[in-house]
């Protein structure tokens, strides 16, 4: 009976696990499959919203920057002076009122409802996450006039707008106006016209008269619209234009009419970023002021103005100045006649290496200052002021005409590389000051200033400063009897690097001021300072000599007296210091050279002295002969060529080298040589054997041997197999031919190298290593040395099955989970079928 009863108890026990793992598995089967999809479904969802998110971040802060980037566009804005150009009194609106004929603020957005429109103040855009529709807009429209013109500026865009009539024949007026965007602010820090990148000129106009500075201090404009549309046969005037106009880079002037026009000065002032200018449609035949016209175009690297008219121009000052890019420049037909001022011309033109002025006629020129000068310091940008580099080789100035000008200061200051100067024909008999006239000219030799008329000079300040490569300079005709200054006239600066001493920067030997008059008491400090190497002084009675002349050259300076430079006199013999301090005006002419000593050194090759210094003593010009000395266990390499020559002529040390001897005659010892070494290489320069090295004394000979190479045929024996050592490493290269390998054998390619298996690479498409653990490569290579072998596929087949892994990623771990759901209803099922077997079974056996 308890049998019987814990029989069937353990049988329903089973039937209900049966039963129940049969159900889970069903549950089991049926939510996953239902999962998956989901998941699907729900991933895309949310894919979906996170892009309408992001749009909508995104457009917010498109919103936002807008307002942002409206109210501070132009704070990297070229910080130029913001000057008006010198003269401009009429026709301009610096000062004018920033709402000028009435500003008008007119937020405008994309509401169609008038009930949700933004306040201008409201910088809080309203969103919407699926449609996106609302964007905040806080865009300020002022307007303004231009002459007869109505004007509007749109502060979203930067864009002005000038409106006129749209009827050709019957254009807008436009007279006596200035700028363009004078409505808008022009003063300040940030100025708004400086956020001005557009101008837009909407119908047809035409400027009458006295139009002055259009488009100035438009620093960020990059774009100018349907300025063809603007007629400039009447206007007589284009005085500043563009001036300052730093961002535009191009503009097209072809349609431009300026026959009637009589002032072009500062048209194109500062347009630092302007590449290129076609204005070989302009008519100047009016134009009498060009000055400033181009100044501070740093950008432009040509420029033709052959067609230019300049019959009419008395003012040619700072045309070119600051154009630093400026390679070539056609002037050859410029009528100068009139031209009264070309002061500061091509100042700073650093990139022209000549410039052809033959056609000038310059006999109405009265200032030149500054006019091919290095210098530059126009306007309150400073990054140029000491841009000191020049391209200029050669000047020929023999036409000039000079006999009006008064003013040759700084004329060809900083031409650092000016080597070639004519001013042969120059007429200085006005000119009041020439101070820093060639200041800087450190690559002129000679300068022949015979032809000077200086009686009316005043200022001859820093006249020959720096001008270290001087050798010759003839001043004999200079008067000086009106000169007030002759500060640093010769003064050489002294370079750091030398330690204070001038050796290698003094070049002039002999300096005559005997004719100078010094009776005006001008100042000359440091007159004749730094001039190391000066040989010979000649003095006059006018002299006048003081300690802040600054003469500190050493040595000893003797009298020459009655006798020569070669062999003076030396009643007196006095340091540079003494001879400030003892002499006396009006006393004497006198010449004085200074004892001077050359030196000459006796050392080996490394430097090492191996017999003592011999000195050669003597004034200008004295010869001397340096005396070869005989060194037990040495021998020369060479005759210095300053070992004979004339004291004066000859400043550097006189170096006597040598070196050990060539051979073993008398217990000598040899001079290893440098080694030779021996090269075999294919055709193409590749090495297929290794080099050889061979070493020895300084004249031994040298033999060279072919190698047998295998698979290579010798094809050039150098020319230098055999030879001698020097001094100097030599080079010997054997040049082999490639054999012909085309012939195939069995079961191989021609020039594959056998391998234990025949497979070259495994299964994961790597290339098999062998017993060293090298990957095992075809040697035979191309012509150009690369490798034969293939490439490996295995990366391809990776990219696509991580392509595929991307696709199926989710699917394929619910059906992986799918196959055990399954599986565990299967086994549920047995267990039923199991369970009810087994009953059947015992109730067969009970009855």
């Amino acid at each position: 009976m308890n049998k019987g009863l814990d029989h069937n108890k353990r049988t329903g026990a089973l039937l209900f696990s049966s039963l129940t793992a049969a159900a889970l598995g069903l549950m089991s089967l049926n939510t996953n499959v239902v999962k998956a999809d989901s998941n699907s479904g729900t991933q895309d969802t949310a894919q979906s919203f996170n892009r309408n998110d992001n749009d909508i971040r995104v457009e917010t802060r498109v919103a936002n920057n807008t307002i942002s980037q409206a109210n501070n566009q132009g704070a990297t804005a070229d910080n130029a002076n913001t000057t008006a150009p010198e003269g401009n009194t009429n026709g301009t609106t610096d000062n004018a009122d920033e709402t000028q004929n009435g500003s008008v603020e007119s937020p405008q957005g994309n509401n169609k409802d008038s009930n949700s429109q933004t306040s201008a103040g409201n910088d809080q855009p309203e969103t919407d996450i699926t449609k996106n529709e609302n964007k905040i807009s806080t865009k300020t429209i002022k307007t303004g006039k231009w002459g007869n013109a109505d004007e509007s500026y749109d502060s979203d865009t930067n864009v002005l707008t000038v409106s006129g009539s749209h009827d050709k024949d019957n254009p807008t007026i436009v007279s006596n106006a200035g700028l363009v965007a004078g409505f808008l602010g022009q003063n300040g820090p940030d100025p708004e016209c400086t956020h001005v990148k557009k101008v837009i000129f909407d119908g047809y106009f035409k400027v009458v008269g006295d139009v002055k500075s259009v488009f100035i201090r438009l620093r960020g404009l990059t774009d100018i619209e349907g300025l063809e549309n603007v007629d400039t046969s009447e206007a007589t005037t284009m005085y500043a234009w563009f001036s300052q106009c730093s961002s535009l880079k191009h503009v097209d002037l072809s349609h431009f009419n300026t026959s009637n026009v009589k002032n072009m000065s500062y048209m194109f002032d500062r347009c630092t970023n302007l590449e290129d200018l076609d204005l070989s449609k302009f008519d100047t035949s009016q134009v009498k002021d060009m000055s400033y016209m181009f100044v501070g175009c740093k950008s432009l690297k040509e420029l033709d103005l052959q067609n230019f008219d300049t019959s009419q121009v008395t003012n040619m000052s700072w045309m070119f100045a600051g154009c630093e890019s400026l390679a070539k420049l056609n002037v050859t037909s410029f009528n100068t006649a009139n031209v009264k001022d070309m002061s500061y011309m091509f100042n700073h033109c650093a990139s022209l290496t000549n410039i052809d002025v033959h056609s000038f006629d310059t006999k109405n020129v009265e200032n030149m200052k500054a006019m091919f000068s290095m210098y530059y310091s126009y306007s309150s940008d400073t990054s140029s002021v000491f841009g000191w580099d020049s391209s200029l080789v050669s000047l020929d100035l023999s036409n000039f005409n000079t006999s009006k000008v008064t003013d040759m200061s700084l004329m060809f200051m900083k031409c650092t590389k000016l080597k070639d100067l004519n001013i042969s024909s120059f007429d200085t008999s006005q000119v009041t000051t020439m101070n820093s006239m060639f200041q800087g000219c450190n690559k002129l030799t000679y300068l022949d200033l015979r032809n000077f008329d200086t009686a009316n000079v005043i200022d001859m300040s820093y006249m020959f400063r720096d001008t270290n490569s001087l050798v010759g300079l003839n001043l004999s005709s200079f008067n000086t009897s009106k000169v007030k200054s002759m500060s640093q006239m010769f003064y050489l600066y002294a370079d750091p690097k030398e330690d204070g001493k001038y050796p290698k920067l003094s070049n002039l030997r002999t300096l005559d001021i005997s004719n100078f008059d010094m009776s005006s008491n001008g100042s000359t400090y440091d007159m004749l300072k730094g001039h190391q190497n000066l040989l010979v002084l000649k003095l006059g009675k006018g002299n006048k000599l003081v300690s802040i002349m600054g003469l500190d050259t050493p040595g000893t300076w003797l009298n020459v007296g009655k006798k020569t430079m070669q062999d003076p006199e030396g009643s007196e013999k006095w340091s540079s210091g003494d001879l400030m301090k003892n002499w006396q005006v009006g006393a004497k002419d006198e010449t004085y050279v200074r004892e001077t000593t050359i030196t000459a050194h006796y050392q080996d090759e490394k430097g090492k002295t191996l017999a003592p210094d011999e000195t050669y003593t003597g004034t200008y010009s004295t010869p001397y002969e340096a005396k070869v000395k005989e060194i037990p266990g040495y021998v020369l390499t060479a005759m210095p060529k300053n070992a004979k020559g004339l004291i004066g002529e000859n400043v550097d040390d006189i170096m006597f080298i040598y070196q050990k001897p060539t051979d073993n005659v008398n217990g000598k010892t040899p001079v290893k040589a440098a080694d030779v070494t021996v090269h075999y290489e294919d055709e193409n320069g590749n090495q297929i054997a290794p080099n050889v090295i061979l070493s020895g004394n300084v004249g031994d000979g040298y033999q060279t041997e072919t190698k047998t190479i295998s698979g290579y045929t010798l094809k050039t024996r150098p020319n230098n197999a055999t030879g001698f050592f020097t001094s100097q490493p030599q080079d010997v290269v054997y040049v082999y031919t490639k054999n012909d390998q085309s012939a195939k054998e069995p079961g191989k390619e021609p020039g594959q190298e056998p391998s234990d298996n025949d497979n070259s690479h495994n299964s994961s498409g790597n290339t098999k290593p062998n017993k060293k653990g090298t990957h095992k490569t075809n040697k035979k290579a191309n012509k150009e040395g690369k490798s034969t072998a293939k490439p490996n596929n295995g990366c391809e087949q990776l990219s696509k099955s991580n392509g595929a892994s991307k696709k199926t990623r989710t699917l394929a771990q619910t059906g992986s989970d799918r196959k055990s759901q399954i599986g565990m209803l299967l086994l549920g099922i047995s267990a039923l079928v199991l369970s009810l077997l087994g009953v059947g079974t015992k109730r067969r056996r009970k009855e």
